[in-house]
């Protein structure tokens, strides 16, 4: 992972549960919160612990005000584990294999558990496969208790797997024979590590063993046994050697570490005949159960091995918000925590996921869900724009119909003005038109004026005789008295016969009727002259 990359851990125990937060600064692991807390429940009743697991869990995240995903690690209790060997085939044959083994393993069917597994050593010719299982009922429970107390498992690992990660991380590639033996309250987990990978045992025998051995022999409630056994063994009470609590108490823990060491040399029989070179080398203890006074000098005597503590948390970094002191002092309940957090390191980490699919599928809607949001609620939000902005238009559209109707009633009023000036000066536009039609006629005026001149002008020419003699006609004194213009429209006659109504038919003709008044003066009047006579005169 990056630099100063973290991670939320949530070990989930028996009697303890304990959040975690761990950083990844210049190749080491950095503690950066760590809070453990004690379980309050009666530890003999399983069906108790679920609820009082969340509860503190809750607690704490509010406390260290937390959020974000989390991986969570599933109690021993809750889990189910077991071994087969399959062939070293391709990885989609092996698969199926492994999926035909675990139904045949398993004594629950596929679908009411939610299942994993890991190859943890090959020879190449077979694959030693560990199967971790939750019952499903229990697992979508417990996520859907973590999720509502505000805690989102965005990963439940098996803790039986983490202790061989621990130990990677404190050993790196160590290749000496061990065992790893975890005492927890109610089971014990032990790894087999050796140079070709490792493997996996567990036994029904824990701290609770020792509790109800106790409680049976003095007659006591479990709870009231159990903080006898704590208060005696972390020297909280004072019994002298010869009383009969401690005596009790004495004998039932041999008889515990006799009851452990025989189940662990039960595996070490059964690991010594799958691989006869992978018999351990030496014992490391861990987990709060390894604590029991004279447990370590018993399994050594039994086992005929060293007997050590592992401690995968010393080359672990204390950041400033954790208490070197309370972080020494709950080293031996962090195996499975720092195994978790070796995953920053990029070492080799295990693929298992026991969160179940259904829940899966919801976290990773639920982490979807603010961009649906926002996108829904920009689809929501984009058709306001353009709503404000066709109210703009409307009413600017709305303010231009009535600037429209009023510039159009004042053209109106104009119109009317117009109409009126235009009857008034109808007569005016009438002369104006004849004036016009003379103007356009004067052409024509100044024609017929020449010719009525030259007319005039003909009958005042003298007469030249065949002798050359000329003779004034006595016409030759004559003037224009008065010149009348009178114009008439007329429809042509042919027009008018087919006439139908037609908006095409023939237009009138104008027709100008020029009169003309001449006067003449005759100068002398000779009666014997035939022109002067009154009939020629009127002629």
């Amino acid at each position: 992972m990056s630099g100063n990359a973290k991670k939320i851990t949530v070990n989930c125990g028996t009697t303890h549960v304990s959040v975690s937060v761990f950083s990844e600064q210049a190749g080491s692991l950095v503690a950066e919160k760590l809070v453990v807390e004690e379980l309050v429940y009666n530890y003999a009743e399983e069906d108790e612990w679920a609820a009082a697991a969340v509860g503190a869990l809750s607690g704490i995240f509010k406390a260290l005000k937390l959020k974000g995903p989390a991986t969570v690690i599933a109690p021993g209790h809750l889990l189910l584990t077991k071994n087969v060997k399959v062939p070293q085939v391709e990885a989609s044959r092996q698969q199926q294999i492994i999926e035909f083994e675990a139904g045949e393993k398993f004594p629950f069917p596929l679908k009411e558990l939610v299942w994993g597994s890991q190859i943890i050593s090959t020879d190449g010719v077979e694959a030693e496969v560990v199967l971790f299982a939750l019952r499903r009922e229990n697992a979508e429970r417990f996520a859907a208790q973590l999720i509502r107390a505000g805690i989102t498992p965005e990963i439940i690992l098996p803790s039986t797997i983490l202790d061989y990660q621990a130990h990677c991380f404190l050993n790196g590639e160590e290749t000496e024979n061990v065992l790893i033996a975890n005492v927890g309250a109610r089971t014990t987990n032990l790894t087999f590590v050796t140079p070709d990978g490792f493997s996996i045992q567990n036994f029904a025998v824990g701290g609770n063993f020792l509790t109800q051995a106790i409680a049976d022999s003095l007659g006591k409630p479990f709870p009231a046994a159990e903080r006898l056994k704590v208060n005696y063994f972390s020297n909280a009470v004072d019994l002298a050697e010869n009383d009969p609590h401690a005596l009790k108490i004495q004998e039932n823990a041999h008889a515990f570490c006799r009851r452990l060491g025989q189940e662990i040399t039960r595996r070490i029989v059964n690991q010594k005949r799958e691989n006869a070179k992978g018999a351990p080398t030496k014992i490391l203890l861990t987990g709060r159960g390894s604590l029991l006074p004279g447990l370590s000098e018993a399994l050594a005597e039994s086992q005929r091995l060293p007997v050590e503590y592992f401690e995968p948390t010393v080359p672990v970094r204390v950041g400033p918000d954790v208490d070197s002191g309370y972080f020494d002092a709950v080293r031996f309940q962090l195996s499975e925590v720092i195994g978790s957090a070796s995953e920053l390191l990029s070492l080799p980490f295990p693929q298992v996921n026991l969160l179940p699919p259904q829940i899966a599928s919801e976290l990773a809607f639920s982490k979807k869900k603010p961009f649906f949001i926002a996108s829904a609620a920009l689809f929501a939000i984009a058709p306001w724009p353009l709503f404000f902005g066709l109210l703009d238009a409307n009413a600017a559209l709305a303010a231009s119909g009535k600037a429209l109707k009023a510039e159009t009633a004042t053209l109106q009023e104009r119109q009317k003005t117009i109409e009126s000036l235009e009857k008034k000066n109808a007569p005016a536009a009438a002369f104006v038109s004849m004036l016009d039609g003379v103007l356009a006629s004067r052409g024509e005026w100044n024609a017929f004026l020449a010719d009525v001149q030259s007319r005039i002008d003909a009958l005042q020419a003298p007469r030249v005789s065949e002798d050359g003699e000329k003779t004034f006609s006595s016409h030759r004194h004559i003037w224009v008295e008065s010149l009348d213009v009178a114009r008439a429209a007329s429809v042509p006659a042919a027009a008018t016969d087919e006439f139908d109504g037609n908006e095409n038919a023939a237009e009138p003709v104008v027709r100008t009727t020029v009169s003309l008044k001449l006067r003449l003066l005759i100068p002398e009047v000779d009666g014997a002259k035939p022109e002067h006579n009154a009939a020629a005169f009127n002629a």
